[in-house]
Order: structure tokens, then C-alpha cells, then sequence
């Protein structure tokens, strides 16, 4: 519902600035350029910046910290690797279950790597998925924008032709 929301607020905004466009005064001699008030127009932008749905954002913040994201997994994958290191390393002290302790040691490290495979794979679609959801809102916006420029073009061409 909050998602709904916040793309009714960016579609109102979106056209308060398709009305502020339509509504400018012409420059004198230069039919093709308008005047606007600027804050008028930042004060909009701003405005439909901040109404821009929650996943958006997310994805912003996602691709900032993209390198935190895979250190992070880089550091726990190491660091299971460097346990079962360890692990490997207080079996063969073990002179009574040495033979064992080399094969468990292989199966820690093993499934370490499994598991630190697994992490870098999670992360890297979750990465990708937030990015992809991204560059859905982000074209369907864009789409959006691009209908309101041609409407406002046309408008802009009628006004011209009716002159």
C-alpha cells in the first residue's frame, strides 16, 4: 500500500511539473523557450525524489555499499576456510586419529568452500535482483516521463499552431 503510495505521489508530482511546464511564460522573441521559477521546479524535484518507492532507495544504497557487500563475504568465507584450517590442524597434532583427522579436515574444508561458494552466489543475486528491480521502476519511471514529455510537446505544438 506504501509502495502504491509513493508512485501515485511521484505520478502527482510528475504531472505538477508537466503543469508547470505548460504554464510558462514564453521568452520573448524565442518562441521554443520557456521561463520557469527555480525553486519552484528543485522544490518539485526534490519532492518526487523523496516520494520514489522504498526499493529504489534500496537499490541505491545496494550499489553503494556493492564492495562492503562482498568484503564482507569475502572476510566469512575466509574465515570458515581459516577455521577449518585450524580444525585440520589439531587433528593431524592428534597422533592416535591421524588418518581420520586428515579425512575430516579435507571434508571441513571441503564443505567450507561449498558453504563460502554458496554465500558469494546468495549475495551476488540478491545484489543482481535489487539491481534488476532497480531498472524496472527506474525504465517504468523513465517510460513515464518520456509519455509526459511527448504530451507536453504536442500541447506545446497545438498552442503553436493555434497561435
Amino acid at each position: 500500500m506504501l509502495r502504491q503510495f509513493q508512485v501515485m505521489k511521484a505520478y502527482e508530482l510528475i504531472e505538477k511539473l508537466q503543469s508547470e511546464i505548460e504554464n510558462a511564460s514564453s521568452v520573448p522573441l524565442l518562441s521554443n523557450k520557456i521561463m520557469l521559477e527555480k525553486e519552484d521546479i528543485l522544490d518539485l524535484l526534490d519532492d518526487l525524489r523523496t516520494s520514489m518507492p522504498e526499493e529504489i532507495k534500496e537499490a541505491k544504497k545496494v550499489l553503494e555499499n556493492e564492495d562492503r557487500i562482498k568484503q564482507t563475504a569475502k572476510r566469512k568465507a575466509d574465515s570458515l576456510i581459516e577455521e577449518a584450517r585450524q580444525q585440520k590442524q589439531l587433528m593431524i597434532d592428534s597422533n592416535n586419529i591421524t588418518k581420520n583427522a586428515n579425512e575430516e579436515a579435507e571434508a571441513i574444508l571441503k564443505a567450507a568452500r561449498n558453504e563460502s561458494s554458496k554465500m558469494r552466489a546468495k549475495t551476488m543475486e540478491y545484489i543482481n535482483s535489487l539491481i534488476n528491480k532497480a531498472q524496472d521502476d527506474l525504465r517504468s519511471v523513465i517510460a513515464t516521463l518520456d509519455e509526459n514529455k511527448a504530451e507536453v510537446k504536442d500541447k506545446r505544438k497545438a498552442q503553436a499552431s493555434a497561435q
